[in-house]
């Protein structure tokens, strides 16, 4: 199979409609507010947040974010993987918050930052991984006087805009009238308009495609917007070009990237690791690409969510080209991979969505892939906790 047939685009039910593109783009307000100052919140370089010797492939970030007033959630069984999760004994310790049912809740009335670790065992108390991470709290009105613009590139996890508008509607809930978030589009090709939400997110891509899908028409996800036409009909990768387009040549303040589900969804574990290699290769090609145009810009990279936990799901959306226990390796393998690459690199951030995401709940009973609206609402959550913390 050629890797452009490779997708998690669910058959009969696309994510993106057959809209043209919008040529109109607005001028972007840059708002009232102070410029902005923020930085990536550097994780403690001594936490051991990875076990690479665990049994159970037992995997942290190395800081969970949270902000006051707002309950953060620890899925347990989000971080590591066994066939019979039920089978294994998870602890975590950490001093504050409560943990049930395998599920640990904190809603901070203060900003802080906690010491936490947790550990897995087998049914007779031995140990089969152990790895260490910091609960990061930060006040919800953290950055509020500043000027933030932001790009969020992805594939059909961000193509919606649903994640963009709960950011955008929840940063402004909060007090921070002066965020915005620019793209090509509002969401499935929609056009753009002043106050809502954009992103420059497609269905079914992969890193590979920002760098060289160029087709002819003019579908608005026809071409990467990445790329320039040359006078020899071929094309060249211009992120500079796309800034001079799309936000009056400046480049963003922040930078978020949520990729890599399309790269693996449908690798076995014979052609896992082929699929990973020239996944890790287009992103290091993209990202470079990325940060010589945008030096100062944060970039953050966001981990691949936990899928839904309901095996039928992936029946009725794969047929059994995807499935459940295959896709969890293949996702929480490629998360590791993402954080071994660029957790200690000063030029990236990791944006950990993973640990938070209720794999039943936030997912609809239909489909494997994508969450439904509260799903999303909690993608946000994660992403503007993690925003916060630069402050």
């Amino acid at each position: 199979m050629k890797s452009d047939e490779k997708s998690c685009e669910i058959p009969g039910r696309p994510t993106d409609s057959n809209l043209k593109l919008d040529t109109f783009v607005p001028n972007w307000g840059g708002g009232n507010g102070k410029r902005f100052s923020g930085k990536a919140f550097a994780g403690n370089a001594a936490l051991k947040n990875i076990d690479t010797a665990s049994a159970v492939n037992l995997t942290l970030p190395k800081a969970i974010y949270g902000i006051t007033g707002v309950e953060l959630q620890i899925r347990l069984g989000n971080l590591f993987l066994l066939h019979n999760r039920s089978q294994a004994e998870v602890k975590i310790n950490t001093p504050v918050g409560l943990c049930e049912n395998r599920v640990w809740r904190y809603t901070a009335d203060k900003p802080g930052r906690y010491p936490a670790s947790i550990e897995v065992a087998d049914a007779a108390g031995r140990q089969l991984g152990y790895a260490e991470t910091e609960i990061v709290i930060s006040d919800a009105s953290a950055g509020n006087e500043q000027n933030i613009s932001m790009l969020m590139i992805g594939d059909s996890l961000f193509a919606g805009a649903q994640t963009a508008d709960s950011l955008l509607k929840n940063m402004h809930l909060r007090g921070n009238e002066n965020f915005y978030l620019f793209g090509s589009h509002s969401g499935r090709g929609n056009p753009l308009a002043s106050g809502r939400a954009a992103v420059e997110a497609y269905g079914g891509w992969r890193w590979a495609h920002f760098l060289e899908k160029y087709e002819d028409g003019e579908l608005y996800n026809c071409k990467s917007k990445f790329l320039q036409p040359q006078t020899d009909g071929s094309s060249k990768l211009d992120f500079n070009a796309y800034l001079d387009k799309y936000h009056q040549g400046k480049a963003p303040d922040v930078i978020v990237i949520l990729l890599g589900c399309n790269d693996i969804a449908h690798a076995s574990m014979d052609d896992f690791s082929r699929w990973m290699e020239e996944s890790r290769c287009k992103r290091r090609e993209l990202l470079e690409h990325i940060r010589s145009v945008a030096p100062e810009s944060v970039i953050g990279l966001v981990t691949l969510p936990p899928a839904n936990a309901r095996h039928k799901a992936y029946l009725d959306n794969y047929h059994g080209v995807v499935v459940h226990q295959q896709y969890a390796y293949n996702q929480l393998t490629y998360v590791k991979q993402l954080m071994l690459d660029f957790q200690d690199d000063p030029d990236y951030s990791i944006i950990p969505i993973y640990p938070g995401i209720d794999p039943v709940a936030d997912y609809p009973e239909d489909n494997s892939i994508h969450p439904n609206d509260q799903g999303y609402f909690n993608f946000a959550l994660a992403i503007e906790a993690w925003l916060k913390a630069m402050f």
